[in-house]
């Protein structure tokens, strides 16, 4: 799966000034907003929350935490799951993806999994990548998928 935008901010606008907004009421579609969060807890809060503004009541939300580099908090020691946005939109929020923050060997070949622009099949296949490398990356996907399986069910329901 890529990326279609790494800014949020730059999602946002995009969107907005391409009306996609209106788009699931002009097609029928519900759709599913995927938000990424990271370290900086205030920047991506704010920006989810001008996405859950932007969108109409019936899109759903799929926050992933990213916790590359430690736990997600607030600046008070608030989990997202406590905040006061998540309250807000906690009706709207179909799944909370987790990302854990992985240990240095993993996170060396995610990155070498990044850098080289491989889906975790395309790891599998490649002789540059050994057994213990595949390995760790096979739990990262495992961790991913599971929690995915899980919300697909529920985007399902929707």
């Amino acid at each position: 799966m890529r990326e279609w935008f790494t800014n949020p901010t730059h999602a946002l606008i995009t969107m907005v000034t391409n009306n996609f907004q209106n788009f699931p009421n002009q097609f029928a579609y519900n759709p599913v907003i995927r938000m990424r969060g990271r370290c900086v807890f205030r920047s991506a809060t704010k920006c989810l929350a001008d996405i859950a503004k932007s969108f109409p009541e019936n899109a759903s939300i799929v926050v992933w935490l990213n916790e590359f580099g430690g736990e997600i908090r607030s600046s008070q020691g608030q989990t997202f799951g406590q905040s006061g946005l998540y309250e807000s939109i906690r009706d709207r929020v179909v799944a909370i993806i987790k990302i854990q923050d992985p240990d240095e060997l993993t996170l060396k070949d995610i990155s070498a999994q990044q850098n080289l622009f491989l889906t975790y099949e395309e790891v599998r296949e490649n002789p540059g990548f050994k057994l213990m490398q595949k390995s760790r990356l096979h739990r990262v996907q495992k961790s991913i998928y599971s929690q995915l399986d899980l919300a697909s069910g529920v985007w399902a329901i929707q």
